[in-house]
Formats: structure tokens, sequence, C-alpha cells
């Protein structure tokens, strides 16, 4: 990966960052932090008070972090449900990658294009498990 953001990327960030202006979570809510890209859970709120802030958690543990008080870089978070393929795989020789897109599927309902990206190593090591999803797929499909 290039560390570049790809156009997706940038349109979600731009549509986060728009989104639901006043909002401020509560404890418990799970929360996009636009400086930090990242997800959290609400772990503690500022209760009117400036000088404390937001402290926010990974959803999979791990150290806290603090957001502003007045929680302008935080946004709601759509958890995604699933994943689905979106198009033709590629494959960068130079990168010695392929990309999937694929659609990330959120629980309101809504999706985004991204790219599933793989290395012809892990893509080998799940061919055989992918050859036994197409092969059963076949036999549930046979009179």
């Amino acid at each position: 990966m290039t560390g570049r953001r790809t156009e997706q990327d940038t349109a979600r960030r731009r549509a986060l960052h728009e989104a639901a202006p006043g909002w401020r979570p509560q404890l418990g809510d799970l929360a996009y932090d636009i400086k930090r890209c990242k997800r959290g859970i609400v772990v503690g709120i500022p209760d009117g008070d400036p000088c404390l802030t937001y402290h926010l958690r990974p959803p999979e543990g791990g150290g806290e972090w603090s957001a502003a008080a007045d929680g302008s870089t935080l946004r709601p978070a759509c958890t995604i449900t699933h994943a689905t393929p979106a198009g033709e795989v590629s494959y960068d020789a130079r990168a010695r990658q392929g990309a999937v897109p694929i659609l990330l599927h959120h629980e309101d309902g809504t999706s985004e294009e991204s790219t599933f990206v793989v290395t012809l190593d892990e893509l080998a090591a799940h061919v055989d498990q992918l050859e036994r999803l197409v092969q059963g797929r076949r036999a549930a499909d046979a009179p």
C-alpha cells in the first residue's frame, strides 16, 4: 500500500465530516474520530465542563484517547455488517498484490465502495477453501 488516500476514502472522510452536525455522543456510543481516523466506544464525556474531554477506547480493547470537549472531531460510526464483491479482480505486478473491488454494507442500510487488497501468497492460502465452497454450491444445485 502506498499510504495515499483513495478517492473513496476521501469521499467517506468528507461525508463523515459533514454528518450529524451538533451530534453529541453519550457513554457507550460508537463514534468515529475524524482527527485520529479511528472508531472508539465513548467511555468518558465532558458533561459540559470545557476543561474535560471525551474519552474513547477501541471496540476491540486497547488504550484510551481523548477527543475535543466540543465533540467537533466525533461523528456517529456505522458498523459494517458484511462485504460483497463488486467487480473484477486486478493484479498490480509492481506492488505484487491483487485488488478485489468490494461493497461494504453498514448496519444502517448504506454501503460504500472499497478495495480488498491481498498478496498472492495470502490468496493462495485460501484457494483450497474457495474451491470447496464452489464444489459445495455445485453439489447443492445438482438435481
